[in-house]
């Protein structure tokens, strides 16, 4: 197999991503020739959706400090597009490092939501710091200084791994 016929399986939403001085279209479509019906389906988010909507020229409207509008997405406009690139490519496994690190909490949640309804369609594997969404997972494998020390579910894990409990009532105790 060729490298760019390995990386075409994947759908991948890193943590740290770039946003190009090109319309939102091309953003999301990452070089990639589209039509209407395909950006529609990528951009799966509501709030995008009316962001976009409301845009001059929608998702042909140039992002950039340099462009007519000087148009500059926030932090969670951002994140939405990284998600929506994602979206747009046919890959058959997803892998999502930290892709709520820039969105409210309300966000956040659709996000999750969204990741969780596509799990059940592909095999996803999602990197995160936030134990609160690890229940989503089927199986959670527990890192320390590069190392796995701990794997199976929430509450396997609870019972089992005090290096996980410590990090969930850590967090836990954030809303207590």
């Amino acid at each position: 197999m060729r490298p760019n016929e390995y990386f075409d399986l994947f759908k991948v939403v890193f943590q740290d991503f770039q946003v190009f001085d090109v319309t939102i279209g091309d953003n999301i479509a990452a070089a990639v020739k589209y039509n209407h019906e395909q950006m529609k389906n990528a951009i799966s988010d509501q709030s995008l959706r009316e962001w976009i909507a409301a845009l001059p020229q929608h998702e042909d409207t140039l992002v950039g400090m340099y462009t007519e509008n000087n148009l500059q997405p926030s932090g969670g406009q951002k994140q939405q597009i990284a998600i929506a690139r994602a979206n747009f490519k046919n890959g058959i496994y997803q892998i999502l490092d930290e892709p709520s690190s820039k969105l409210d909490p309300i966000q956040e949640v659709a996000v999750f939501s969204k990741i969780a309804a596509l799990s059940n369609k592909l095999p996803s594997l999602f990197i995160t710091h936030r134990v609160g969404v690890v229940g989503l997972a089927n199986t959670i494998i527990v890192l320390k200084k590069g190392k796995i020390v701990g794997v199976g579910t929430k509450e396997d894990l609870l019972r089992s791994s005090a290096y996980f409990r410590k990090i969930w009532d850590s967090q836990a105790s954030l809303y207590h």
